[in-house]
């Protein structure tokens, strides 16, 4: 399956937020680079990155999934979350 992003506004269409979703925990530094382009484009400093490990043999997700901070080349800000 391919990656996929999406830009979204909360309810109230006061804040606005970048989320990239891919398949595979070995392509963090690839999905935090492409979170940079879509943060950048949107004029944002901050988005998520959300990881899916779907490797057969894997603990239950709930024994699996982390969440962590990072940065962009540029410096954004990226809530990433691995499981």
């Amino acid at each position: 399956m391919s990656p996929f992003a999406a830009g979204a506004m909360t309810a109230d269409r006061s804040r606005r937020a970048a989320v990239r979703a891919s398949w595979w925990r070995a392509r963090f530094a690839e999905g935090v680079e492409q979170l940079e382009t879509y943060l950048a484009g949107l004029g944002l400093d901050e988005g998520w990155l959300v990881l899916f490990d779907r490797r057969s043999g894997q603990p239950p997700l709930e024994e699996r999934v982390r969440v962590e901070d990072a940065r962009t080349e540029a410096g954004r800000s990226v809530r990433a979350v691995r499981g």
